[in-house]
């Protein structure tokens, strides 16, 4: 019930922290995430990728992506079982190569990796926006960032704008014939009107900031991010757990081997830390969801009394 009305809130608190905040959270899960390759650690960081991305996503957004993320794994594995022939549990010979298991659960392996760093990616993109871009990046590469950032707004933009457009020769029956050179026309048509739409609002976006004083000396940028003392202190533990379980992670504690047979390392006492550390760095989202929920209906509640 709680999540639910959390999902449904235009205003999203973890949103709401400040930017290198939500930079490193994501940073370092996608970086543990590429160097890892136990199944029990994958498992998690998927789940929980999965997860966030129906929590932060529309449903329709996250469905697609999670029909992306399935047939990347079965591609990889697939592709993996044909292309590599190492391993000693042999299916059957394909062409006097051998399809063996071990081949098949190291594609299995590869594909969940990058289709978890497709999802963390997906739920990023829904918390990270241009402006948080531009502030990380805008003193230190302004180009670069504003670039990038321009990049990520246009690249939706020319969407909505090509659907608007399709729409608008729908409605006008432009499309109503079936001949595949009309078709054609239309098509080069709808390019063309697209392309001088963003000509005409990329010289709008040049004089605007030509306007507001952009490359010109002595020019302050504002901001409205600014460090409380609980951020500080929830990013502090943030660095030093992401830190605690990426050495742990790194070391021979969950090495894994596929070739020529699946040697998976005894689970110590190490390991339990580090897949509880995961386990609890990848909760601190919700911690932040929940905290600014009770906080506002304890203000909430308080008004009503």
């Amino acid at each position: 019930m709680v999540l639910h009305s959390l999902n449904s809130c235009q205003d999203r608190a973890f949103e709401r922290m400040h930017p290198l905040f939500l930079f490193v959270f994501f940073f370092i899960i996608m970086l543990l995430t590429m160097f890892s390759s136990h199944p029990l650690f994958l498992g998690i960081s998927f789940t929980m990728s999965v997860i966030y991305l129906f929590f932060y996503c529309e449903k329709s957004v996250a469905i697609r992506n999670m029909k992306l993320a399935i047939g990347m794994i079965c591609l990889v594995s697939i592709g993996n079982v044909l292309l590599t022939h190492n391993g000693s549990t042999v299916f059957i010979y394909l062409n006097h190569n051998a399809l063996t298991l071990e081949a098949l659960l190291r594609g299995l392996d590869l594909g969940t990796v990058i289709a978890t760093e497709i999802l963390w990616m997906m739920s990023a993109n829904q918390l990270i926006h241009m402006d948080h871009v531009l502030y990380l990046f805008g003193r230190i590469l302004p180009t670069t960032s504003l670039t990038c950032s321009m990049i990520l707004r246009y690249l939706p933009l020319l969407q909505t704008r090509q659907t608007m457009i399709s729409d608008a020769a729908t409605a006008c029956g432009r499309k109503t014939k079936n001949t595949l050179f009309v078709r054609a026309a239309e098509e080069i048509r709808e390019f063309s009107i697209l392309l001088s739409w963003s000509l005409e609002a990329s010289i709008d976006t040049g004089d605007s900031m030509e306007a507001r004083g952009y490359r010109l000396p002595g020019r302050t940028n504002y901001s409205k991010y600014h460090w409380k003392k609980k951020d500080i202190v929830l990013f502090i533990f943030l660095v030093s757990l992401g830190t605690m379980v990426g050495i742990i992670l790194l070391s021979s504690e969950f090495s894994i081997y596929f070739y020529p047979r699946i040697i998976l390392p005894a689970m110590h006492w190490k390991s339990y830390i580090c897949l509880m550390g995961l386990i609890v760095y990848l909760c601190i989202p919700f911690y932040v969801e929940l905290s600014w929920q009770l906080l506002w209906n304890r203000i909430d509640g308080g008004r009503i009394s």
